[in-house]
Parts: C-alpha cells; structure tokens; sequence
C-alpha cells in the first residue's frame, strides 16, 4: 500500500526518499491514510531516537498538500 511506501521512506529519511514520500502524498492525496502513518512515524521517531522527525514529517504533508 502506499502508506506503507511512505512509512518505509520516513524511516529511511535519505533526501530521495523524503522526495518520494512527498510525490507520493502528492499523488495519493486523500486516498492515504494519514492517521495510520503518523502513527507508524511517531512510534518510529521514538524508537530511533529522532523525535525532530515527527515535525519534519508534518512538514513534508503541508508542503505535498500545498499549505
């Protein structure tokens, strides 16, 4: 699923995967399951130690959104 594509993308957080995960919430818009990534993110963000990641991640969805 998508969601897990951006999922993985966050976690790997390489500049071309923070590209694809915002093409990805691009493309997808509506049709992911924002709530389930958070999620993933914010249980991942803890267990490697990167809480910035959360608000990166925030970021990364208003500017795939266009806020």
């Amino acid at each position: 699923r998508a969601e897990d594509l951006v999922i993985y993308k966050v976690i790997a957080w390489r500049e071309r995967d923070r590209e694809d995960a915002e093409q990805l919430l691009s493309l997808w818009g509506e049709r992911i399951d924002l709530t389930r990534v958070r999620d993933w993110v914010r249980q991942f963000a803890e267990v490697l130690e990167v809480p910035d990641r959360i608000q990166e991640f925030e970021a990364l969805v208003r500017r795939a959104k266009g806020i």
